[in-house]
């Protein structure tokens, strides 16, 4: 569901948050290297109010706002908090669904006497809301977590990796048949770095958000956006003849595409695409190629 023209705006200038270049992790699996991320002042800028990013503009008219999520659903954000002595969202849905304040999603850093937890909140198809929250004292200022919620139009579950875990803890699971699709409360706005209380935006976030995505299927731990494992070194192509061409292996990681590139010359400077989008594999991967003398030479790229 991120992309598809769901792109995230200020209402002006002095609201935007500041493009940085401090980052969790240096490269994105299937996408790319991690260049920038977002600073969230929590400052009223000029009476304008605090920085925050949301589906603002068309008239309340992105596609993200009115989906519903009928096959369940993945949210996942990315945040370093710069302070923690107050009320923060970093990711939340704008809304107020029922007769209380409460808005049909968020991710908050809630502050108690035994310090910072995480709490995500949802509201389901029947009109009420649960939520579930990470122990007390588990977020620190100055350190990158990712925080993910899924759903599976039965479990309600709650996952958090800070930048010391190798691997996602899960805070907790809910079974909640009653369906969770967002779309039936609403077509409120998608925002980062505030939340809504009241129907007021309210909680800003004070420090750092990368990544965020919103996704219509439930996904595993291994599938989240810092879950996959670094891109092994691809190393030496492995070359069999078979009958009718080659068979070409390379060491592969799970959960990263890649591409195989051809040129019949060595000294012609342009690779051209043999193909794309290979799954990789536990070990490695194996693809066959015709044995075409006009294309002799292979190399392959992470898609990652």
């Amino acid at each position: 569901i991120s992309g598809n023209g769901n792109h995230m705006s200020s209402f002006n200038d002095a609201t935007r948050p500041m493009a940085t270049n401090g980052v969790p992790f240096a490269a994105i699996p299937r996408i790319g290297p991690n260049t920038l991320s977002l600073y969230f002042d929590n400052n009223n800028d000029g009476g304008l109010g605090p920085d925050d990013l949301g589906t603002f503009g068309n008239g309340g008219g992105k596609m993200v706002e009115s989906f519903s999520f009928t096959n369940g659903w993945t949210i996942e954000a990315t945040f370093k908090a710069a302070d923690i002595d107050h009320w923060q969202v970093v990711l939340g849905k704008d809304g107020k669904p029922s007769a209380g304040p409460e808005q049909p999603f968020s991710f908050k850093l809630a502050p108690s006497a035994e310090g910072f937890s995480l709490r995500c909140l949802i509201f389901k198809d029947d009109g009420f809301f649960d939520f579930l929250d990470t122990p007390d004292n588990t977020i620190e200022a100055g350190k990158w977590y990712t925080v993910v919620a899924t759903y599976d139009n039965e479990f309600f579950t709650l996952y958090l990796k800070s930048e010391d875990d190798a691997d996602f803890v899960q805070y907790g699971s809910l079974n909640r048949p009653q369906g969770s699709s967002f779309g039936v409360l609403g077509s409120g706005t998608w925002t980062i770095g505030r939340g809504m209380w009241g129907s007021a935006p309210v909680d800003f976030f004070h420090g750092l958000v990368d990544e965020v995505r919103v996704s219509d299927a439930p996904m595993r731990p291994e599938e989240f956006i810092s879950g996959a494992d670094p891109v092994p070194p691809i190393g030496d192509i492995a070359m069999v003849p078979v009958a009718g061409g080659f068979e070409l292996t390379w060491a592969t990681g799970v959960n990263y595409d890649y591409m195989l590139m051809e040129k019949a010359s060595l000294l012609d400077p342009t690779w051209s695409t043999n193909m794309s989008s290979i799954p990789g594999g536990e070990t490695n991967v194996t693809v066959s190629v015709p044995a075409d003398q006009a294309a002799a030479f292979y190399k392959v790229n992470s898609e990652q």
